[in-house]
């Protein structure tokens, strides 16, 4: 929303409702009641005859970005966190309808990333300090706990979670 967005559709499952919509979603689709397969046809009901410039698809699993190709309109881009997988295209490279999948690869470190990361550390306090920011609700566990923290968070205990050596 702070980027001018008006409608922003987001797929979870149900028991983060209500965490995607205050972090400023205006539509919700629960991927367990709604397949991957079908995301494409329940989107196009929400925007009617809208275009669909911009997919950030944070799973970025090949079930959801080929949703996500699917739904793109002509010269819209698929943002992916994972690596692209064959159905979407050539990240950077244009296909025959101007779709395009960028994949978001940002490490601060490399010498192509040094602008970027030397504008955002400049800001990222402030934005923090704003709420323009939010934290991710993260549960970090020890790797000798990970079985239990994987059956923690499929019990829906967690909405987040990552190991941690």
């Amino acid at each position: 929303k702070l980027s001018g967005f008006e409608m922003i559709i987001t797929t979870a499952s149900k028991h983060n409702e209500a965490y995607c919509r205050d972090a400023g979603a205006t539509h919700f689709i629960d991927y367990r009641e709604v397949p991957y397969s079908e995301v494409p046809a329940a989107v196009s009901k929400i925007v009617s005859d809208q275009q669909i410039l911009y997919v950030y698809d944070a799973a970025s699993t090949p079930e959801s970005q080929k949703a996500g190709w699917e739904m793109l309109s002509p010269g819209g881009s698929l943002v992916v966190v994972l690596p692209p997988s064959s159905v979407v295209g050539t990240p950077g490279k244009d296909d025959e309808k101007g779709r395009r999948t960028v994949f978001a690869f940002g490490i601060p470190g490399l010498p192509e990333h040094k602008d970027l990361a030397a504008g955002l550390y400049a800001v990222v306090t402030d934005m923090f300090e704003s709420g323009e920011l939010k934290v991710c609700l993260v549960n970090v566990i020890q790797s000798h706990d990970a079985d239990e923290g994987i059956a923690k968070q499929n019990r829906n205990i967690w909405a987040r979670s990552c190991g941690h050596p």
